[in-house]
């Protein structure tokens, strides 16, 4: 991305015109829009990557059950290993423990892992795309939930927001701002 060949320049003092951004490529005969049997009734949100502080999981818990709690129909689906938390405790079981003290752990499905070849019915079977990482050199999963029709709500970091058309493609939240989420996912 050109976040990353700014920061290059930056960090080791390599020319701008001496580096050349080669965008990763994401398969659209794997990764396309066709609908899948969904209820319509649903609307699910899902995150794809390493459930983990860097990646945004702090977010995430902070945010979504109470927006899970207001909406009757929504659900959330995390896709990815859980890391722990600086006192130990899986993140994933922290974001479960906050939504079961609101009464909505039901409609939160976690899965550590699935074949490539299943991430694209994963993303399909999905309404919106969440990712509110702290650092990103590109962001494949953002391009890969894009290319299979859904929009992205995530943090306007590193290469994210040339990936993102902002109010078009989805939504870049400036510095993670918890409440700008809120507002983008009501959205």
């Amino acid at each position: 991305s050109w976040a990353m060949a700014e920061l290059a320049t930056t960090y080791y003092g390599i020319s701008l015109d001496k580096i050349r951004v080669i965008p990763n490529p994401v398969d659209i005969d794997l990764f396309n829009p066709i609908k899948i049997n969904a209820n319509k009734n649903q609307i699910g949100v899902c995150f794809v990557g390493r459930f983990s502080i860097e990646k945004g999981a702090q977010v995430i818990i902070n945010i979504m059950p109470s927006i899970i709690k207001k909406y009757k129909n929504l659900y959330l689906s995390v896709l990815g290993q859980s890391g722990k938390s600086s006192s130990g405790v899986s993140l994933i079981e922290k974001l479960h423990n906050k939504m079961k003290e609101l009464g909505v752990s039901d409609r939160l499905y976690y899965q550590s892992e699935l074949p490539q070849y299943k991430l694209p019915n994963f993303y399909r079977s999905h309404d919106i795309f969440l990712f509110p990482t702290l650092f990103e050199s590109f962001g494949n999963v953002i391009a890969e939930a894009q290319a299979c029709g859904l929009p992205v709500v995530a943090n306007a970091i590193g290469g994210v927001p040339e990936v993102i058309k902002d109010g078009q493609t989805g939504f870049l939240i400036k510095n993670n701002n918890q409440d700008e989420y809120v507002e983008k996912l009501d959205t």
